[in-house]
């Protein structure tokens, strides 16, 4: 579940997987994470607590991948503020602007190439309101943050509460950040973008490949398996 104290805040840089992985937070962790690039396990995040909300703001220069767990009870958003290059979360690809949506049911697969800057808010569900089944429905969907809206209140939020008059007013800055999700779900639709046939049989192969990296796989039993060539491969 996720663990709340109303106006608890950290900030930290890290320089290797040691350091990423001590979070004074127990709501903040990385799972089965792997360095696709030198260097990629760095960067810095920021961690704001509400009364049903918690506030996470990233920078990473990509080349990371790791699975992604949202809270028992929750539903977590994330504004992808920046993405440099390729983004993917499960079978979703995303890009500048983008709001991923998803849920407590599961694991998801992270993964990036480059540069990524987020802005992320997990809520309890009960939060939500009379708007809790949209949100469901939504999970695995992204929106778009038109105007860039939902990434400047989230990083306001973090400096209201953080700066050294710091606002106590929990319940206000919940109901801006729901407010503006409600006026987001009813402008657009949440979308979850098919793969093209290429895109699915890559998917289902960085999925075989994931789940074995301690094992051995074969170039050619793949190839066979997914009815494609070993140099297409």
């Amino acid at each position: 579940p996720l663990t709340l104290q109303a106006g608890f805040f950290t900030e930290q840089v890290y320089e290797t997987y040691n350091e990423m992985a001590e979070s004074p937070t127990e709501n903040w962790a990385y799972h089965c994470t792997y360095e696709l690039r030198p260097k990629a396990l760095t960067g810095k995040h920021q961690i704001l607590s509400l009364e049903n909300m918690l506030i996470s703001l990233g920078k990473r220069p990509g080349g990371m991948m790791h699975d992604v767990l949202s809270a028992e009870g929750t539903i977590t958003l994330g504004v992808q503020c920046y993405v440099e290059d390729k983004s993917t979360f499960d079978t979703l690809k995303l890009q500048t602007g983008d709001i991923l949506i998803f849920d407590d049911s599961k694991a998801y697969n992270y993964m990036t190439n480059k540069k990524v800057e987020l802005a992320v808010v997990t809520i309890r569900r009960e939060a939500f309101g009379e708007m809790l089944p949209f949100f469901s429905a939504a999970c695995l969907h992204k929106m778009v943050d038109t105007e860039g809206r939902l990434e400047a209140l989230l990083k306001e939020t973090w400096e209201n509460f953080t700066d050294t008059n710091p606002s106590n007013d929990f319940k206000g800055a919940e109901e801006k950040i729901m407010n503006l999700l409600k006026q987001l779900i009813t402008e657009q639709e949440p979308q979850a973008p098919l793969l093209s046939k290429s895109e699915g049989i890559a998917y289902a192969i960085r999925k075989q490949l994931y789940e074995h990296m301690d094992g051995n796989l074969k170039v050619s039993d793949l190839a066979v398996a997914h009815n494609i060539s070993e140099w297409g491969l």
